[in-house]
């Protein structure tokens, strides 16, 4: 039922908002949704090349 819960709250949470960041984190931790990548310095330019055709 937590699962439900947290799923509920994020599609409901605004985009941008903190509750919709808390539950992106949730859910993430809760193994529904995949941890987003970091993008910093050393592997800026291989982020941006997975969109070249």
């Amino acid at each position: 039922m937590e699962k439900f819960e947290w799923m509920k709250r994020y599609i409901q949470a605004a985009d941008g908002t903190a509750e919709k960041g808390i539950a992106e984190d949730k859910l993430t931790e809760l193994g529904i949704i995949p941890a987003q990548p970091i993008v910093d310095d050393s592997n800026w330019d291989d982020f941006w090349n997975q969109f070249k055709r």
